[in-house]
C-alpha cells in the first residue's frame, strides 16, 4: 500500500510502521482517537445498592407527585 511502510526487526517480524500523513493523514486521526479514547478511565459505576436506593427514591418522587384520582388508578394497574 502506498504511503505506508513498516519497519522490521532481524527475525523479519512487523514493528513499527511509518505512515504518510499527507495520504492518510484522517485514517491515522481516527485511529489515534480511538486509542485515547480506549486509555481513558472508564466512568466511576454506582454501587448496585447505591443504584437501587436511587431507583426507590425516584419511585417515591413519582408517587408522590400523582393527585389521589392518579394514585388510585396507578394502584389499579399495578404500580405501588
Amino acid at each position: 500500500m502506498r504511503g505506508i511502510s513498516f519497519v522490521i526487526n532481524p527475525p523479519g517480524e512487523k514493528t513499527a510502521v511509518i505512515i504518510d500523513l499527507r495520504k492518510h493523514g484522517r485514517t491515522w486521526e481516527s485511529f489515534y482517537q480511538a486509542l485515547l479514547a480506549e486509555k481513558q478511565v472508564p466512568a466511576k459505576r454506582t454501587p448496585l445498592g447505591e443504584s437501587r436506593l436511587l431507583r426507590k427514591i425516584k419511585t417515591l418522587r413519582w408517587k408522590t407527585s400523582l393527585t389521589p384520582k392518579e394514585a388510585d388508578q396507578a394502584r389499579k394497574h399495578g404500580r405501588k
